[in-house]
């Protein structure tokens, strides 16, 4: 059973999104890592050990299926998130699809 507060983490491929999530493992977190592009995720689990989930903040209907692939993850709770691109560009839009 798992224990450690799960927490999902966008933007993760690279940067302040990796990071954080690195981080965040390592004091005990469950981090649900995610990225735009599936080779991105594979890298996340298998090198880094995260769970990770594939979600792309431009387009909801990804992050419509990445929240509910973190949700199974993690058990159907959530501790806390990161968007870690609005962060970086908080005049970016999220989500800009109709999907």
């Amino acid at each position: 059973m798992q224990t450690s507060q799960p927490v999902l983490i966008t933007g993760c491929s690279s940067g302040i999104g990796l990071c954080v999530a690195r981080g965040l493992k390592q004091e005990g977190f469950q981090v649900i890592a995610s990225a735009r592009r599936r080779e991105d995720v594979e890298r996340l689990r298998e090198e880094d050990g995260l769970d990770a989930v594939q979600l792309d903040l431009d387009s909801r209907s990804s992050i419509s299926a990445g929240l509910q692939a973190a949700l199974e993850i993690s058990g159907g709770r959530l501790y806390a998130g990161s968007w870690s691109e609005w962060i970086r560009n908080p005049a970016r839009p999220v989500a800009t699809d109709a999907g």
